[in-house]
C-alpha cells in the first residue's frame, strides 16, 4: 500500500508527468545525437553506399526500390532517378512475377527515392527520424499498459539499444516493422480502452498494414480476434460492475490513468442482445479492415503473375534454407537450392546472377517445398533436434547475423562500441516481467471474483488485457521461426513486447519494494541478476561475422585500389578483435603491401604459429620467408621456405626462394635441386632461369648453363637478366659476335644498367675498334 498523504499525493499527480516529459525529452535527444553520429561515421563505409555482395536479400530490395522509383517519376512526368552509387547485385523483383518479399519496406524505400533520389544520407536520416517515432509510440505503448514509467523505459530501450540504430541504418526491413509493431500495439490497446466500431476499424487496419510489413502476421489474425470477444467480455463485466472512483486510485506513480477506471464507462445496458451485436460488429469489423491494405496487394500479385497471393509468397524457399541438409539452425547459403534447380551450367555464378537465371519463381519455391519436406520426413529425428535447437537459439544473447552483421557492425564502430547492451539482460527482465504477468494476472482473478478491490496500479490499468496481447504476439511470431532458421533480427518485430515486460518488470519490482513485498522483490532481483550474467558470460564465437565483415569490405576497397584504407580498415578490426585470425593476416598482408615490411614480418610471425591448415601456413611461411630475404637474414628465410615446402611441396617461389639462398652461399649443387623443381613447378618465372643456369656455369657444366640461358630469354624476352648472362656466357667462350646484339638489346631493357654497358664496351666496342698497324 503506498504511504502517501492525500495531499502528497495529489502534488506528485500534478508533477509527475512533466518530470516524464522532461526525461522522454532528454532520453530522445541523446538518442538522435547518437543515431546522427553513427550516421555521419557511416558515410565513410562502403555499407553505406550500397548492399554489399553477401547482402542479398538487401539487394533485392534496394534494386527494386528504386525500379519502382523510377517508374513512378516517369509515369508522374518528372526527371529520372541518377545513380549516384555503382549497384553491386543485380537481382531484383520482375513486373511478372508476384511479389517475393512483403512490400511494406519496399513501397517505403521506393517513395524516399522518389522523393530524395538516390540519396543515402537522406534515406538513412529519414529511417532514423522514423526510428525516433518507435521511441515516442514506445513510450505511448508503456503508459497505455501500466503507467507512464513503464513508457519512459520502453523509451530508453527503444532509443538506446544499439541494434536498432544498426537497423534504422540498413536498407532493410527490421525498421518498418518495429515500428509498426508499435503502431499496432498502441492501436489495439486504444480499442482495449474503450471498444468501438471505429476503434475496431482502425486496430483492424493497423494488424492488416503490419502484415504488409512482415508476411508471418497474417497467423496472428486469428488470435486478435479471440482476444478481442475475450476483451469484449470482460468490458461487458466491468460495465456490470459499480465500483466508487476512490476504490481505483492508483498509487504506483502518480499516473492517473483518465479514461482506464471502470467508473468512466457507460452505464450498462438493459438489453443484452444489444452488447452481442456490438460484439459481432466489432470481430466483423477487425477482419474487415484487416483485409483493406491486403486487398490492392492480392489484385497486385493476380494481375502481373496470374496466381492468387495475399502477401507474398516463396515460403517454401524459406522452409528448404532452414531445413536442407546441411542445416544447423542458422541461415544456410541458397547455392545448393539454385544449383539443384539450375543445373551446373550456372555453378560459378554469384547467388544473385543465379537468381536472376531463373524464369519462374513460382515453380522454384514449388520445388524447396518438395525438397524441404522430403528431408524433414526423410529424418524426423533430425528435424524435431534441428527445431528444438532453434528454439533455444532464438532467445540466446547471440547477436546473430545475417545481411544485417549486428555484433560487427557495432564492434568496429567508433560510436555505437561505446553504447551498452546485451540480449541477455533483455531476456533476464523479460523472464521477471513474464513470471509477475501471471502471479499478479492469477491474483487479481481471484480478489476480482470475491469483489476487492486494490490500489494495485494494475487494478486501475488495461495491463490484463495489453500484456495477454504481448504475450500472445510474441509466441505466435515465435512458433513459426523454430521450423525456419534464426537471425537477430529475426527478433526485432517482438523485442518492443519484450522491452514491455522488461519494464513491467522494473515497476513490478520498485512497487514491491515500496510495499515491502520482499519475497517477490527479492526473488525477481535473483532471476535477473542470475539469467542476465550467466547468459552475458556465456562464450559465443562472432569469428565467421567479423570475417564477413571485413572481407567484403576489403574486396571494395581493393577494388577500388585503395590499400591505405584496407590497412587503416584492418587496423582498426585487429584493435578491436586481437585474436581473429584473419583479420590478422588481413592486416599482415595489408601492412606487407603498403610497404610497411618490418611491421609485416612482425605480423606475419604472430600468426604463423596460430595456423593449423597446411595451405594457411605454407603461404605464411613463404611469404615470411620472402621478407626475411630481404632484410639479409638468409638462415631465417631458409627456415622459413622449408617450412613452406613441408606444408605444401608445391610452392615454387619457395623453392626459387631455397636455390637463391643456396646459389649465394656458394652450394650450387642444392642450388641447382631446388631451381629445377622450382621449374618443374613454374616454367614461366625467367629469374629461376637465371639462377640456375649461373648455378650450372659456377659448377662448371657451361653446355648446360648456355641452354638454361637460352630457355629464359625465350620465356620471357623482356627480362634482361637471362640476356647478359648468356652474353657473358658466349663472350667468355669466344663466341662474341652472338654475343654483341644480346648486350645490345639488354642495354635498351635497363638503358640505366651501368654493368651492362660495361660488359658491352669490354666485348664488343674494343672488338670493333681499328688496329692502328693496319694504317
Amino acid at each position: 500500500m503506498s504511504l502517501f498523504s492525500a495531499a502528497k499525493l495529489s502534488s506528485a499527480k500534478r508533477r509527475l508527468p512533466w518530470v516524464n516529459l522532461l526525461l522522454l525529452v532528454l532520453v530522445m535527444g541523446i538518442g538522435f545525437t547518437l543515431r546522427i553520429a553513427y550516421l555521419y561515421e557511416l558515410q565513410e563505409r562502403p555499407q553505406f553506399q550500397v548492399p554489399l555482395y553477401f547482402q542479398t536479400d538487401m539487394g533485392f530490395i534496394d534494386n527494386s526500390a528504386l525500379d519502382w522509383a523510377t517508374a513512378a517519376r516517369e509515369y508522374c512526368g518528372l526527371p529520372p532517378i541518377e545513380p549516384r552509387f555503382e549497384r553491386f547485385l543485380v537481382w531484383r523483383h520482375r513486373y511478372s512475377d508476384a511479389l517475393m518479399r512483403p512490400p511494406g519496406y519496399m513501397v517505403f524505400l521506393s517513395s524516399l527515392y522518389f522523393f530524395f533520389g538516390d540519396s543515402q544520407f537522406a534515406v538513412r536520416l529519414v529511417q532514423m527520424l522514423l526510428g525516433m517515432g518507435s521511441v515516442l509510440l514506445g513510450y505511448r505503448v508503456g503508459k497505455q499498459l501500466y503507467s507512464r514509467n513503464t513508457g519512459l523505459l520502453m523509451a530508453v530501450c527503444l532509443s538506446f539499444y544499439w541494434p536498432f540504430i544498426i537497423y534504422e541504418a540498413s536498407l532493410h526491413e527490421p525498421v518498418l516493422v518495429i515500428f509498426m509493431s508499435l503502431l499496432f500495439m498502441s492501436g489495439a490497446l486504444w480499442w482495449a480502452q474503450r471498444p468501438g466500431w471505429l476503434r475496431s476499424l482502425w486496430m483492424g487496419f493497423l494488424c492488416g498494414l503490419y502484415t504488409v510489413c512482415s508476411s508471418a502476421i497474417i497467423l496472428f489474425l486469428p488470435v486478435l480476434v479471440a482476444w478481442s470477444v475475450w476483451v469484449l467480455g470482460r468490458y461487458k463485466k466491468r460495465k456490470s460492475a459499480a465500483v466508487p472512483v476512490s476504490d481505483f486510485d492508483n498509487t504506483a506513480d502518480g499516473d492517473t490513468n483518465e479514461g482506464h477506471c471502470p467508473e468512466q464507462i457507460a452505464p450498462p445496458s438493459k438489453k443484452p442482445s444489444w452488447f452481442l451485436l456490438f460484439s459481432i460488429g466489432n470481430v466483423v469489423l477487425i477482419i474487415f479492415a484487416f483485409f483493406i491494405p491486403l486487398l490492392p496487394i492480392a489484385l497486385f500479385n493476380y494481375n502481373t503473375s496470374g496466381h492468387f497471393v495475399i502477401n507474398s509468397f516463396g515460403h517454401g524457399i524459406t522452409l528448404y534454407l532452414g531445413n536442407q541438409p546441411d542445416s544447423k539452425g542458422l541461415l544456410s547459403s541458397s547455392e545448393k537450392l539454385l544449383d539443384a534447380y539450375l543445373g551446373d551450367e550456372h555453378k560459378d555464378l554469384r547467388v544473385d546472377e543465379k537468381m536472376v537465371q531463373i524464369d519462374d519463381f513460382w515453380a522454384l519455391s514449388d520445388f524447396a517445398l518438395h525438397k524441404a519436406l522430403q528431408q524433414m520426413f526423410a529424418h524426423p529425428k533430425w528435424f524435431i533436434t534441428l527445431t528444438l535447437k532453434r528454439a533455444a537459439l532464438f532467445w540466446s544473447p547471440k547477436e546473430i547475423s545475417q545481411n544485417i552483421t549486428e555484433y560487427a557492425d557495432r564492434l568496429f564502430s567508433d560510436v555505437l562500441y561505446y553504447v551498452p547492451g546485451n540480449f541477455a539482460f533483455v531476456y533476464a527482465f523479460f523472464l521477471v516481467g513474464l513470471l509477475y504477468y501471471f502471479a499478479v494476472f492469477f491474483k487479481m482473478i481471484s480478489l476480482r471474483r470475491a469483489h476487492v478491490f486494490t490500489r494495485d496500479p494494475w487494478d486501475t490499468t488495461r495491463a490484463t488485457e495489453g500484456y495477454t496481447l504481448l504475450l500472445l504476439l510474441i509466441l505466435v511470431w515465435y512458433g513459426p521461426i523454430c521450423f525456419l532458421w534464426i537471425s537477430a533480427h529475426y527478433r526485432a518485430p517482438i523485442l518492443p513486447a519484450l522491452f514491455a515486460f522488461a519494464a513491467l518488470a522494473f515497476c513490478r519490482l520498485e512497487y514491491y519494494f515500496r510495499t515491502r513485498s520482499f519475497f517477490m522483490c527479492i526473488m525477481g532481483a535473483v532471476i535477473v541478476f542470475h539469467v542476465g550474467v550467466i547468459g552475458y558470460l556465456i562464450p559465443f564465437s562472432y569469428d565467421d561475422d567479423i570475417q564477413t565483415w571485413l572481407y567484403f569490405r576489403e574486396q571494395y576497397y581493393e577494388k577500388e585500389g585503395e590499400s591505405e584504407k584496407i590497412l587503416a580498415l584492418a587496423e582498426q578490426v585487429v584493435d578491436r578483435a586481437p585474436n581473429h585470425l584473419y583479420s590478422r593476416q588481413v592486416y599482415a598482408y595489408s601492412l606487407y603491401k603498403c610497404g610497411h615490411f618490418e611491421q609485416a614480418l612482425v605480423e606475419y610471425e604472430k600468426i604463423l604459429p596460430r595456423l593449423t591448415e597446411p595451405y594457411q601456413v605454407a603461404s605464411v611461411a613463404e611469404t615470411v620467408g620472402l621478407l626475411r630475404r630481404d632484410q639479409g637474414d638468409n638462415e631465417g628465410a631458409k627456415q622459413a621456405f622449408l617450412q613452406c615446402i613441408y606444408n605444401d611441396s608445391r610452392r615454387a617461389l619457395a623453392f626459387h626462394g631455397l636455390g637463391n639462398i643456396a646459389f649465394e652461399s656458394g652450394d650450387y649443387s642444392d642450388a641447382i635441386h631446388y631451381l629445377k623443381q622450382a621449374l618443374v613447378l613454374d616454367e614461366s618465372n625467367s629469374n629461376t632461369y637465371f639462377l640456375l643456369g649461373l648455378s650450372y656455369k659456377n659448377s662448371g657444366d657451361i653446355k648446360a648453363a648456355e641452354e638454361i640461358f637460352r630457355q629464359g630469354t625465350i620465356i620471357n624476352p623482356e627480362d634482361p637478366w637471362p640476356l647478359i648472362a648468356l652474353a657473358d656466357l658466349l663472350s667468355e667462350t669466344g663466341s662474341v659476335e652472338e654475343a654483341c646484339p644480346l648486350y645490345e638489346k639488354a642495354m635498351l631493357l635497363s638503358p640505366e644498367n651501368a654493368a651492362f654497358r660495361e660488359a658491352y664496351e669490354k666485348y664488343c666496342l674494343q672488338r670493333e675498334a681499328p688496329n692502328p698497324a693496319d694504317n
